[in-house]
């Protein structure tokens, strides 16, 4: 006769640690921001030329380039003064999604790969499968982030 195979039954106590440790994680993330330097600085490390596609709905597209170390790294020092936080990637979705205006970062790097980086108007900061909201005023931002991109002639 075949015997009955038990199903083991995860613990409880496993259970209620993991749902902790999940919250922990979540929390740390929205006490402790971080800064849109520390970002720019991991995808354009070995960046020779970084350009800024400006896209909006009314067809008004700007570019802006610059293959300066002095300008790459004036904009990072900028960029380290930007805190922005974690956020989900449900968070960024919404019907006005088409209609925004998006500043599409293209950094080139010494081996001829590309990284990318994506600021909409929301100070919504896309960063491949991350989502970050920039902390603060977000015209304010965008206005200096585009003073930044301006400075490079």
């Amino acid at each position: 006769m075949a015997q009955k195979r038990e199903k083991k039954k995860t613990p409880s106590w496993f259970l209620y640690g993991l749902v902790v440790v999940m919250l922990a994680v979540f929390v740390f993330q929205m006490v402790f921001p971080t800064n849109l330097g520390k970002i720019f600085d991991k995808y354009s490390q070995n960046a020779v030329k970084i350009s800024v596609t400006v896209t909006s709905a009314d067809g008004n597209n700007v570019s802006y380039h610059t293959d300066s170390a002095e300008a790459m790294s004036a904009f990072s020092q900028w960029a380290h003064k930007q805190t922005m936080r974690n956020r989900s990637l449900a968070d960024s979705i919404t019907a006005e999604a088409v209609s925004q205006t998006e500043y599409n970062f293209a950094m080139e790097g010494t081996d001829g790969t590309y990284s990318a980086i994506v600021v909409d108007e929301r100070g919504f900061v896309h960063v491949g499968a991350e989502l970050y909201k920039v902390t603060g005023d977000v015209d304010s931002f965008i206005k200096e982030m585009i003073s930044q991109f301006e400075s490079w002639g």
